[in-house]
Order: structure tokens, then sequence, then C-alpha cells
């Protein structure tokens, strides 16, 4: 069943648009600006495989003003490398939450054994010092953790994390990096908020607890799996203040919560945008959350402006974004296995480097006054059409040659709702176009 949704009149806010000095590797992130350079993918060792790349089929992003306003992107993911240079002036920030995590780190750092009762002192929400800004979470001064146990506070997860696994640091770099690092974020207005969902699984479980927006443990049902735990994650968003919350993830129905649909359900209600990753499967069935009424699903397409061959596909995919072969940030400890001109940066490909694309254009738009009612309308009814692959180049190094049974046509062809994201269209808002919507996803889902 599918419902018609038909706007005639949208606001459309004067833009500004900023120039300035091109970031050191500006030029490798060509879902910024694509100049037609060929790009690497992963599919054997022994052979070079390379998708040719055609001029403009890109995310067509432009450089906005500096606004007063900042718009807080949630990144619900393996966490971030908070040092990195990329996310300098580019983090939600609380000092009075900074000053009391000091303390406690210090505390613990004297005898790592008196961690619990470091936390009896500082995760005593009774505290004077602790939680100055009333969100409910103690010690919160960039961001939060899931994982883990339930604190002294009776919340589940802790304040003092970093990124073991890199995916958080490469997503919220593609959302907001700044461009002192070397590199360029999709949104110049956005605060990156880091809620650490991924992991190692808590190790306890969690006594069976109703839906609330507390952060407590108190009420709420016990953790089974990922879903559950994500779901923790939303509520600090929401708390947090999140207006945009990226998933560069996907799990299928068979391991769904209700509970994270009734979360995700409650921040949708307050304007908050909702942007997921369509998954790597090549298949037209759809993971959870992008299955969800209201997620902006993303699948990936690549430098040639078609389809990524791994991406997933089908009508209850909103929109593509730049997937194959993304320069974004890496946590600055952990060495690059493709990119060789520095430390603290990365290639990565999937739909997981799709959606933050999405999200950042989503804060921008945010950012430059266009109301949350109106982001899926001007993201979507501006995409373009997505192009025919090009052959893929393969051979050793030195011998590139086309490839066209990599190539060829799938038994079912990919298609999606609209098109890839045309950000620079979706500012101006202009021609907008009826959109159709699926009024139910589930019929697509894994």
């Amino acid at each position: 069943m599918r419902s018609l949704i038909a706007f005639i009149t949208l606001s459309v806010p004067f833009i500004v648009f900023a120039q300035s000095r091109e970031p050191e590797f500006f030029y490798l992130q060509w879902g910024l600006r694509n100049q037609g350079l060929e790009q690497t993918i992963d599919i054997e060792p022994v052979k070079v495989y390379k998708i040719p790349g055609v001029a403009g089929q890109d995310t067509r992003w432009v450089k906005t003003s500096e606004q007063k306003k900042k718009i807080i992107v949630a990144v619900l993911d393996t966490g971030i490398d908070k040092s990195h240079p990329a996310f300098i002036d580019r983090l939600v920030r609380k000092e009075s939450e900074c000053r009391a995590l000091e303390k406690f780190l210090q505390c613990v750092d004297n005898d790592p054994e008196k961690r619990p009762d470091c936390e009896a002192k500082w995760f005593d929400l009774k505290n004077p010092e602790v939680d100055l800004d009333k969100n409910g979470y103690p010690l919160d001064c960039e961001g939060w953790s899931t994982l883990g146990k339930v604190n002294r506070a009776g919340i589940l997860g802790r304040p003092d994390f970093g990124d073991d696994h890199s995916h958080g640091t490469h997503v919220a770099g593609i959302i907001a990096a700044n461009p002192i690092s070397g590199i360029q974020g999709m949104a110049t207005n956005a605060l990156i908020l880091p809620v650490q969902v991924l992991g190692n699984a808590p190790k306890e479980p969690i006594k069976p607890l109703s839906l609330d927006l507390s952060p407590t443990e108190k009420g709420k049902p016990a953790i089974k799996g990922l879903a559950d735990s994500v779901a923790r994650g939303v509520l600090y968003a929401i708390n947090s203040g999140a207006q945009v919350i990226n998933f560069s993830m996907g799990w299928p129905e068979s391991a769904d919560s209700g509970y994270l649909q009734e979360v995700i359900a409650e921040a949708q209600k307050r304007g908050v945008i909702i942007v997921s990753s369509a998954g790597n499967d090549s298949t037209g069935a759809l993971l959870r959350p992008c299955s969800y009424s209201g997620v902006i699903c993303v699948a990936a397409h690549g430098p040639d402006g078609g389809f990524s061959h791994f991406t997933n596909y089908g009508s209850g995919v909103d929109i593509a974004a730049p997937g194959t072969n993304i320069l974004s940030a890496w946590p600055q400890d952990r060495r690059p296995q493709r990119f060789k001109k520095s430390l603290g940066f990365e290639y990565l490909s999937g739909t997981s480097q799709a959606a933050p694309f999405v999200s950042g254009a989503a804060a921008e738009l945010l950012a430059q006054g266009v109301p949350p009612s109106e982001i899926y309308q001007r993201l979507t009814s501006t995409a373009r059409s997505l192009l025919p692959n090009k052959p893929v180049l393969v051979g050793a190094a030195n011998a590139l040659r086309p490839d066209l049974s990599l190539n060829q046509s799938p038994v079912e062809k990919k298609q999606i709702l609209m098109g890839a994201l045309d950000f620079k269209a979706a500012l101006k808002g202009n021609s907008l176009k009826p959109v159709i919507t699926l009024q139910n996803k589930f019929k697509n889902e894994i």
C-alpha cells in the first residue's frame, strides 16, 4: 500500500555559500567533489579492481557559511577518537561534566582497583559536582557508552570510552570533520554527539525493568541483544538534545526489539531526523532500523554514478549517497591499511559510509533554517537519477582492463525510491516534486 505525499510550497531560506582554502586531502574525497578519478574496491587480494569515476557524480556538496546555531548529530556506533584533529570544535562538549570526569579519571588512575569506590562518588547524582547539565547522565563530557554494566547511578554504561574498532570515527568524520585536519566534513554547522553502542555485549544480565525517557534502568525491559542496547543509546541522544541520529548499522527482524521501535518513534515525535544505512548484502530485503516507518534509508553509489556492487536496494530505500572507497578520519593509534599518505585517515566502503553523507546534509539543512518536517522532502524530491554502472577495471596495478563479467545485470535490477543525494539542490529547495513513500516498509524486511 502506498501513500502519495504532495507539497506545493515550502519555506526557502536565503543561503550564503562560503569560500575557503581546500583541505589537504580534499581532492581524494570524491563523495564531496568527484573529479573523475578511478576508485579502488576490495574484492580479492591478488588483483586490483577499480571503479571508473565520472566527474560530478557526487553529493553536489557546497560549503555553507558558519551559523551561530549548531545542529547536534548523534552517531550511534563504535565510539570515536575524541582527540582526532577532525573533531576539534566538532564535538558536543560539556565543560562542567568534563571537569567532574577528569576528577573521576584521576581517582581511577591512582588505583584502578578502586574504580567501584570512584564510581560510588562520581556517579552519584546527589554529588553537587555531577550532572550539572541535568540530563541524568553523570560525567557525560563528550558522549556516552551503553557498553558495560549498570553503574552506581542505575544507568547502563559509562562516560569514559574511545573507539577500538575505528568505524564510529570514520562515520563521524564524514558528517562533520573540521577541515583543519586535512579532510572536509559534509556539514559545516554540525556537532557530533558520540554514543558508543557497538562493541562487546554487556557481560551481565540486566534486571527486567516500561517505557519512559529516564536514563536509569528501572522499569526498562531486559537487554536481550544489540537492538536493546542501541535503544539505550537513542534515549541518551534524545535526552542530550540530538536533532539528527545516524545509524550506520543494521540487523534482521529476528534480532529486532519492540522497545527500540518505541524509542525511535518517540524521537521522531520530537522532530528528530533518523538516518540509517540500507545494508551491504546486495539484496532487495531491508534490515532494521531502515525498515522502520519514517527512517531515511540510504543505499550506496559509486564514483561512476551507479549503485555500489554491495548495496541493498528496493522501494523501501529512500536515497543513495557515495559509499565506495570513502576517505575519512581514522583513530590515530591505529595504522590504516589502504591510505598510505598519513596516519589518522582511511578508506572504507559500505552503506555505513553513505548514511553519514545524508545525516550531514540533513544537519546542514536544519542549520540553514529548514524545518524538520521538510527535511525528508528536501532530500528525496531533489535527488537525481542514478547512472548505469561502468565496467570494472581489473588486473595488475599497471595493466588494468575492463571486465564486463563483474558488471552483468543482476537477477533483479537494483532500484530505490528516489535517486542520488543532491545537496546543493536540497539547499535551494526549488522545483520540489511529489514523493511516493511506502506506507509499510516491513513487507520488504529481512
